[in-house]
């Protein structure tokens, strides 16, 4: 499940959201099993330290976490899993491949969501970014205009919240 998924579903405030999300983004995160050892129950605490840098090969936009933002991602993390960060339930077997998942073109204009449908194959619905009186940190807004086959151009993922 994805992380920001969990922590919606404990209802923190939108600050706390905000610097989760930014390391979330620093750990090079979407999914709680991405987080976990290969038992299935032991989240790697390598997640938890700010001075370990994510050696993941995925772009991800730059964040710098301060320490406060640390702070109240390891207290979400204790939440969702344990104090002494082991998951209440082990996770699942692996399932299926995701299903959904969003990039951003290098100008960052255009956000694509890439998606799978049955008979077709790899659909990219094509959103573009919405011309904004204020320019502001969080508020990018995109607008749905076409979809198109096969794969987006870039490898440079997004982290969508709608």
């Amino acid at each position: 499940m994805p992380i920001m998924e969990l922590l919606l579903q404990i209802e923190v405030s939108r600050d706390t959201l905000l610097r989760c999300n930014r390391v979330r983004k620093f750990n090079k995160l979407i999914y709680i099993s991405e987080a976990v050892h290969c038992d299935g129950r032991s989240v790697d605490n390598r997640v938890c330290n700010r001075d370990i840098k994510p050696s993941v090969h995925v772009q991800y936009s730059l964040e710098k976490p301060t320490a406060r933002d640390f702070k109240v991602w390891n207290e979400c993390i204790k939440e969702i899993t344990s104090p002494t960060l082991r998951l209440r339930v082990g996770l699942g077997p692996y399932l299926r491949t995701v299903d959904k998942m969003w990039y951003i073109s290098a100008n960052s204009r255009y956000v694509y969501r890439l998606r799978s449908v049955e008979g077709v194959g790899d659909v990219c619905d094509v959103f573009v970014t919405q011309a904004r009186r204020h320019n502001t940190r969080f508020g990018a807004v995109f607008k749905w205009m076409w979809t198109e086959y096969g794969r987006p151009e870039s490898s440079s993922f997004a982290s969508v919240f709608s």
